[in-house]
């Protein structure tokens, strides 16, 4: 019996949890779908009660079984779904995260977490955050239990859901004291619930109505009567019903054209995405092969460099030993090489250099004896 009372139990939480979920999920496309609605005859901003709810619905799909956090020093404390995104998008490029923390508005967890909602839908990148949140599973498996939201499957459709909104210039202020007010913000469900009464309700609603009057107008109503009226309103229902069913069919193509319209947009923000990815990986690819070919000119320029050096090491082992000409010789040496004639110049300060010059020549290191003019002419 235990046994059996658990089981039902179980099948309870799930079917509740399921529910839960169900509702979430349809109230928050019923918000996406009055914003983008709302947004094209006028501005969104704070005032807007579309936008009051949405907010609150995806406050309740983020903090939907969170998991109680254990620390060394408070213990087991309840988080919330801020510290979450602080920890999860904390890679992402140019978040807003830090601007977050810096408002000094802001004193609790879920104020800033209302905050970074409002500027994520200015930036137009709300969508963006949660994917890269959902895409980091060891931080989702953190902070979540295995039946939450953002656990499931149901993940993936909040945050194609709310790719819609990137389309929606929103006009917010970040400045508001009230985000830290309140735990917990109800959700508004009276905007979605709608009662269709069938044709047959209708028919006996009329029937009844009927009746009635015929019993204040002093008639004496049978119950012959009363059939007889209840046939006729069926008649007249079944009469309409041709009329019934096409308003039917239109209600049901506009809200076939609304979603066209949502997944069109949806589509159409996926691809101006996918164009700018190809346009960063084809500018990546142009500036990788400019360095490269940079890197290449260098690489030449360096061994062009080593390569002289090299030959210039080589040549001054087989000139140690030989002595430093003056300016003068060279000079003379160079004239001498240039000119026609065979016999060195004879300028006396030439000679004089020369017999100094030859004087001080003894022998080199590879053992060969040089005179005044073997020196100047191989030099």
């Amino acid at each position: 019996m235990d046994g059996r009372l658990a089981v039902a139990w179980q099948l309870h939480a799930r079917r509740q949890a399921e529910v839960h979920r169900g509702n979430l999920l349809a109230a928050l496309s019923y918000c996406v779908k009055a914003l983008i609605d709302q947004s094209c005859f006028k501005p969104i901003d704070d005032n807007n009660y579309s936008l009051h709810n949405f907010c609150a619905v995806l406050e309740q799909i983020l903090s939907h079984r969170l998991k109680p956090q254990i620390s060394f020093f408070s213990g087991s404390e309840m988080p919330t779904f801020w510290d979450y995104i602080r920890v999860a998008c904390k890679d992402v490029p140019h978040n807003c995260l830090a601007s977050i923390e810096a408002m000094e508005n802001l004193e609790t967890g879920l104020g800033k977490g209302r905050a970074w909602i409002r500027m994520a839908l200015l930036e137009k990148r709300l969508a963006e955050y949660l994917r890269i949140s959902l895409s980091n599973k060891n931080v989702t498996r953190q902070f979540y239990e295995s039946s939450a939201i953002l656990r499931t499957e149901e993940g993936g459709t909040v945050t194609m859901l709310i790719q819609g909104l990137n389309a929606i210039d929103f006009s917010l202020c970040l400045r508001d004291g009230s985000f830290d007010v309140g735990k917990f913000i109800e959700v508004d469900y009276t905007p979605f619930l709608s009662f269709s009464q069938s044709d047959a309700g209708r028919a006996a609603d009329a029937a009844e109505e009927r009746v009635v009057a015929m019993e204040s107008s002093g008639h004496r109503v049978s119950d012959n009567d009363i059939a007889l009226t209840m046939r006729r309103s069926l008649n007249n229902v079944d009469g309409n019903d041709a009329v019934a069913r096409v308003f039917e069919l239109e209600q049901q193509l506009g809200k076939e054209r609304e979603q066209k319209s949502f997944f069109e947009e949806w589509l159409r923000n996926r691809e101006s995405q996918l164009t700018d990815y190809k346009q960063q990986v084809e500018d990546l690819k142009s500036r990788l092969n400019a360095v490269q070919e940079e890197a290449t000119q260098e690489r030449r320029q360096y061994q062009a460099i080593i390569l002289e050096l090299q030959q210039q090491a080589s040549v001054l082992p087989s000139m140690r030993g030989l002595p430093i000409m003056s300016p003068q010789n060279l000079a003379y040496s160079i004239q001498y090489d240039n000119s026609p004639s065979s016999s060195p110049p004879t300028s006396p300060a030439a000679v004089a250099s020369n017999n100094s010059i030859g004087e001080k020549v003894k022998v080199t290191g590879d053992g060969k004896t040089f005179n005044d003019e073997s020196l100047l002419t191989e030099t």
